[in-house]
């Protein structure tokens, strides 16, 4: 489910679920990230039968062959450092580690929206919020020298050539 973000709001919350989730591929079920098995088929999760999210599968890819926090934390590209909260990288390691996550994680917990969508001036590397176009830093315009986040890359993706938002939402992939 989505919500639109509204321009009269201060500031949009987005729960870590709705980005930090996995989809199993037989009956088409997205799952909480910490979740094993499939809350609507019974499966365990199994690589050939499940995708990540994109910002799981940067978690995950992480933590793949981290043995501390550290590690991982440093195994994240500095452009989604700042999308990936420290305790989904630490349930990730805790879950690859034991098969179980010790961490206290609340489903319902949300981020700002900020959090995930940005980008990175091309010129002085200031993060950006994803609202303005120009850097807050330098004072530069948003151009193709500009990062963005993995999520406004494929919201942007989405949205490219399209009229309304019906359209660019029928554009965004089934998981992201």
């Amino acid at each position: 489910s989505t919500t639109p973000l509204s321009n009269n709001s201060t500031e949009s919350k987005i729960s870590l679920g709705s980005l930090f989730y996995w989809q199993c591929l037989p009956c088409q079920q997205n799952n909480f990230f910490i979740n094993g098995e499939c809350i609507g088929c019974k499966k365990n999760r199994t690589t050939p039968d499940s995708k990540p999210s994109a910002l799981l599968e940067i978690a995950e890819s992480a933590t793949n062959l981290a043995t501390s926090y550290e590690e991982a934390l440093s195994s994240v590209p500095d452009i989604h450092r700042n999308s990936i909260p420290p305790r989904v990288l630490a349930a990730c390691l805790e879950k690859k580690n034991s098969n179980k996550v010790i961490t206290k994680l609340d489903r319902l917990t949300s981020q700002s929206v900020a959090d995930y969508f940005y980008w990175n001036c091309g010129y002085c590397t200031m993060k950006n919020s994803f609202k303005v176009h120009t850097c807050k830093c330098c004072s530069q315009k948003k151009n193709n020298a500009a990062v963005p986040s993995i999520l406004l890359k494929i919201a942007s993706d989405a949205a490219k050539d399209a009229i309304h938002v019906d359209e660019a939402m029928a554009k965004t992939p089934p998981f992201h």
